[in-house]
C-alpha cells in the first residue's frame, strides 16, 4: 500500500513538472531564442547526471546470480508485465501522433492558422499536463480500490469520447479541451502501466521496469 502510495506521489511530481516545461516552453523560446533555451536545459540534465551520482547502490552482492533466472521469473507474471507494457506503448503512440501531427493537421483541415495551431498544441498540452497532475491523486485513490485495469478501463473511455466530439465538432475550443481530457487518460495509462510493471518480485522489478 506504501510503495504504491509513493508511485503516486511520484508520477503526480512527473505530470507537475510537465505542465509547468510546457506552460513555460513557449514563452522561454519567445523571449530568450532557441540557444539560450537549450543551454537551460543541457544544465537541467547536467544537474540530474550530478545528481544521479549521489543515489546509493540498490542491487545486493548475489543480484548477478538472481539475475540469471530473471526472465524465468518474469515469465511468472508475464500477463500483468505485458498488459502494462502496451498500455504504456499506446499511450506514447498516441502522444507521438498528437505532438508530431497535431498542429499541422489542424492548418491542412483549414481550422486554424499556423500560428493559432501552434498555440492550440502547446496550451492544450499543457492543459493536458495539468488535468493530468490532479487525475493521479484521483486515480491513485480509485487504483487501491478497484484496480490498474478498471481505471486504465475507465480513463481511456472518457479520453475516447473526448476525441470523438473532437472529430465532431471541430473549433479551437472543443480541440483544446480535447487535449485537456486527454490527461485523464494520461494519468489513468501510466499510473496503471507502472504498478503493474512493479508488482513483480524486487529481483526482476529492474528488468520489468526496463521493458
Amino acid at each position: 500500500m506504501r510503495r504504491k502510495n509513493n508511485i503516486v506521489k511520484v508520477l503526480s511530481s512527473m505530470a507537475l513538472a510537465i505542465a509547468i516545461g510546457s506552460a513555460t516552453a513557449g514563452v522561454l523560446t519567445a523571449r530568450l531564442g532557441y540557444r539560450v533555451s537549450f543551454a537551460i536545459l543541457a544544465l537541467i540534465i547536467g544537474l540530474s547526471s550530478l545528481i544521479s551520482t549521489t543515489l546509493p547502490e540498490t542491487l545486493g552482492e548475489r543480484s548477478s546470480e538472481k539475475g540469471v533466472n530473471s526472465w524465468r521469473l518474469l515469465g511468472e507474471f508475464k500477463y500483468n508485465v505485458f498488459t502494462g507494457l502496451w498500455l504504456i506503448f499506446f499511450l506514447y503512440l498516441a502522444l507521438g501522433i498528437m505532438v508530431g501531427g497535431l498542429a499541422s493537421s489542424l492548418v491542412k483541415e483549414e481550422l486554424v492558422d499556423e500560428r493559432s495551431a501552434r498555440m492550440i498544441t502547446g496550451i492544450g498540452f499543457g492543459l493536458s499536463s495539468i488535468v493530468a497532475s490532479v487525475f493521479f491523486f484521483i486515480h491513485g485513490k480509485m487504483m487501491l480500490k478497484a484496480g490498474p485495469q478498471k481505471v486504465a478501463a475507465y480513463s481511456s473511455i472518457i479520453s475516447f469520447s473526448a476525441f470523438l466530439l473532437g472529430i465532431v465538432v471541430r473549433t479551437p475550443g472543443v480541440q483544446l479541451g480535447t487535449l485537456g481530457a486527454f490527461g485523464i487518460a494520461l494519468s489513468g495509462l501510466m499510473l496503471a502501466s507502472t504498478l503493474l510493471v512493479t508488482e513483480v518480485p524486487k529481483e526482476v522489478r529492474g528488468t520489468s521496469v526496463g521493458l
